[in-house]
């Protein structure tokens, strides 16, 4: 999986913003904002990658319980599919 192309990330204060650049997205309404442990995965996503390596790159960032990283990971994910923003 990885994030669809024609999408710009900007960071407003302390968190990031997801900007659609191109009518690829013109269905895309509202705003998804997300902290710095989020970009970490968005970035990964920007190319082909796996929920497990989303989950292992945290956990060689961040010392956090596995369950915490699994539950991270899912809620992002489904929110990217939520905006239809993720290729799969």
């Amino acid at each position: 999986m990885k994030i669809k192309p024609g999408l710009l990330v900007k960071k407003i204060n302390e968190f990031y913003a997801v900007v659609p650049m191109d009518q690829t997205h013109i269905d895309f309404q509202g705003m998804m904002t997300f902290n710095e442990s989020a970009k970490i995965l968005y970035d990964k996503l920007l190319e082909e990658t796996t929920e497990d390596e989303l989950e292992q790159l945290l956990l060689s960032k961040y010392d956090v319980d596995i369950n915490l990283v699994k539950k991270d990971v899912s809620i992002f994910l489904n929110n990217l599919r939520k905006y239809n923003l993720l290729e799969e």
